[in-house]
């Protein structure tokens, strides 16, 4: 028929024009129509889709439908850039494996190099532990230092009771001493530098009785100042001084006491308590009008630091003032 086209007519020549477009665009469609695979079981029609064969080992046969209704059968193919396609994306999820599997095993080397060197006895005290001391009911703001393999704390204890009119705080401190982290076994005892012989002033005056009251050591917080020892900063109120037994401002202030020496008798030994003064700040601290603070004072939780072979002492956060 090829040959005789330029026998035909107009319209002749048209018709040919149009079967032949068909013709091509039916062999286009092939590569790219839905496969129907006539298999009645599911599970073997699956793998027949992966493979081109049935659970019985012989081809399995496609029918490919293309626009115009026509069926052929056909043996199952890949089309060459769908498997091209594939293939990269098998080398791209393979890359990202090796990559992943590299960097896991990196890791895994860090972690044990620096295992090995941090020291046991360093990792035993990683995590958190509650630490249940025998003290009673109401212990409460404890400190803790470690100090050539002995553990040491100290915690308060406090209870009310009202007398006459006053509501009274009964305080009690201890020390404990431990060679386990975790307290396992530990020896408590009474903190009290002064070993009961100590009078205390009282709170309020000549014409009032003071409605609250307190008696005894309060939180005291141990800290540690290398190549001297241990020390305690704890507060109470002042000694009773003087004919009357009423304080006076400040009625409550801290002291400092050393807990255990490394030089005996050197500066800094305080075997007994000694009571911190702002020294050349208190008249800028206590000098007030007092119609307008009745409030009395009390000095309370300074916090020790030392820095640079220095005893240093946080008396306020704000304002931040720290004394020497």
């Amino acid at each position: 028929p090829h040959s005789s086209l330029h026998t035909r007519s107009p319209v002749a020549k048209a018709q040919q024009q149009q079967h032949l477009q068909q013709q091509q665009q039916q062999q286009c469609t092939l590569g790219s129509v839905t496969q129907r695979v006539s298999i009645s079981n599911p599970v073997a029609a699956v793998a027949a889709g992966l493979n081109g064969h049935s659970s019985s080992g012989a081809p399995v046969h496609h029918q490919h439908s293309s626009g115009s209704g026509a069926g052929l059968h056909l043996h199952h193919h890949h089309h060459p850039t769908h498997s091209r396609a594939a293939d990269k994306q098998r080398q791209a999820r393979l890359m990202l494996i090796r990559r992943l599997a590299t960097w896991v095993a990196l890791g895994v080397v860090g972690l044990v190099v620096l295992s090995s060197m941090v020291p046991a006895a360093e990792l035993e005290g990683v995590s958190p532990t509650d630490v249940l001391l025998d003290l009673g009911p109401y212990f409460f703001n404890p400190s803790i230092v470690r100090h050539r393999g002995v553990y040491l704390s100290t915690a308060r204890t406090a209870h009310m009771k009202r007398i006459d009119r006053t509501n009274w705080w009964f305080n009690e401190a201890y020390i404990c001493m431990s060679t386990s982290s975790t307290f396992k076994s530990v020896s408590c005892r009474k903190f009290d530098p002064w070993q009961g012989r100590f009078q205390e002033c009282l709170w309020g005056n000549e014409r009032k009785v003071a409605d609250v009251d307190t008696q005894g050591v309060e939180d005291p917080k141990l800290f540690m100042w290398p190549g001297k020892g241990v020390y305690a900063v704890f507060g109470r109120k002042p000694e009773a001084l003087g004919a009357s037994p009423y304080c006076k401002d400040p009625i409550f202030v801290q002291f400092v006491v050393q807990v255990v020496a490394e030089e005996p008798g050197g500066e800094w030994s305080i075997p007994r308590p000694t009571e911190l003064k702002p020294g050349i700040f208190a008249e800028q601290l206590y000098s007030r009008d007092p119609k307008k603070h009745q409030e009395p004072i009390k000095e309370k939780n300074w916090m020790p630091f030392v820095w640079q072979e220095q005893l240093m002492m946080v008396h306020s956060v704000f304002p931040h003032r720290v004394f020497r």
